[in-house]
């Protein structure tokens, strides 16, 4: 909003100052996304690891509250989209104290398996939105949410790619416009 309250009225009362302002902070705005996408291509064996440790915490923590989180939620709509179970498998719900700590054989809801919970009837549901409860094999996805997430990346990279390099063709072209607008306005 303040960017283009700076470049509209900048450029319709035809103020340098606010025009020059307008520049700038398309400029920081365009060197900091080329710097995160550096970043980001240079180190993303760090940001893998971060993103594994970061799922492993919201997996260990999951349902001590009453409510979910949002991290929780999120966690839940990623399982149930992708149809998998924790990062690297299953077993990463083993880190979650209430799942190791169960009498009965439970496990997240989210990480249910549609056309095994169809045919099982011998489910019950704890918590409608956490934990399901199952007597015999857990109806579960086995693969985990890593490889998941990998392929959707490598299958939509080109239109993220896309989508970033237009954002920052705009700035370039909006730079462009400001810096001429700006030369351009007579002083009188």
């Amino acid at each position: 909003m303040f960017l283009g309250f700076l470049g509209c009225l900048g450029s319709l009362k035809e103020i340098k100052c606010m025009l020059g302002l307008y520049f700038g902070f398309l400029l920081l705005l365009f060197l900091g996304q080329v710097t995160t996408a550096i970043l980001i291509q240079t180190h993303s064996n760090t940001i893998s690891s971060t993103v594994a440790g970061h799922v492993k915490t919201i997996i260990a923590s999951y349902g001590t509250n009453a409510s979910l989180s949002d991290h929780d939620d999120s966690w839940d709509f990623v399982q149930e989209q992708f149809q998998c179970c924790g990062w690297t498998g299953w077993t990463d719900w083993m880190e979650n104290s209430r799942v190791r700590n169960a009498l009965k054989k439970e496990y997240p809801c989210s990480c249910g398996n549609t056309s095994a919970l169809h045919s099982a009837n011998n489910r019950t549901t704890a918590k409608p939105a956490l934990f399901c409860q199952a007597q015999a094999q857990l109806p579960i996805n086995n693969k985990g949410c890593r490889e998941s997430v990998q392929t959707w990346v490598n299958n939509n990279i080109i239109s993220i790619v896309g989508i970033c390099l237009g954002i920052a063709l705009l700035e370039l072209f909006l730079m462009m416009v400001s810096m001429f607008l700006c030369r351009t306005i007579d002083p009188d």
